[in-house]
């Protein structure tokens, strides 16, 4: 079924099959949005597509990065981190709910607890500008063995357009900017 695919991970998402690209192996960049993304993220090392056919332009679906530290030292590497995307604020709610959702029994470990209240995540590029969720859920991918690093999955849905919180534009009296041409 198309629709179930939707809302699960692609197969080797989780395990470690190897870099597809990553940044420096492409000779023949271009200034598109995509290498500045690859070569923003050392880390990236797949990008899954579910596409449809639907149209002529072959709409994306579904968008799945898998990134791999390539230093355990550096944690001012392109790694993308839970915590350069959520609001500080946030971060006690985030850690609360991990906790409750590892001590769920094994019979509930595909079960999603959801955040009772909205979550507002940092839009990618735009440094203090969040996107609000009014569904954020949060589920094991799995159980692992003691001492193995736990992997979940976070789930932000319902998106409020008009809630984007973007930081106040301030105008200055008497300085204006010429347009060039």
């Amino acid at each position: 079924d198309a629709d179930q695919s939707l809302h699960s991970a692609p197969p080797d998402a989780l395990n470690d099959s190897g870099p597809v690209a990553t940044a420096g192996e492409s000779e023949n960049r271009t200034g598109s949005s995509m290498s500045d993304a690859v070569e923003a993220y050392d880390e990236l090392v797949e990008i899954a597509l579910l596409l449809t056919n639907d149209t002529e332009s072959l709409d994306i679906r579904e968008v799945h990065l898998s990134f791999c530290r390539q230093s355990l030292y550096s944690l001012d590497s392109g790694m993308p981190t839970l915590r350069k995307f959520i609001r500080p604020t946030d971060w006690h709610r985030i850690e609360t709910m991990m906790g409750i959702v590892t001590n769920l029994p094994p019979a509930a470990i595909q079960q999603r607890c959801y955040f009772r209240h909205p979550m507002l995540f940092r839009l990618p590029g735009e440094s203090r500008s969040h996107l609000r969720s009014r569904e954020t859920s949060m589920s094991l991918a799995g159980r692992n063995a003691a001492g193995v690093p736990t992997h979940f999955w976070m789930h932000l849905a319902s998106f409020d357009d008009s809630q984007i919180r973007r930081p106040r534009r301030q105008d200055l009296e008497g300085i204006r900017e010429e347009e060039l041409q």
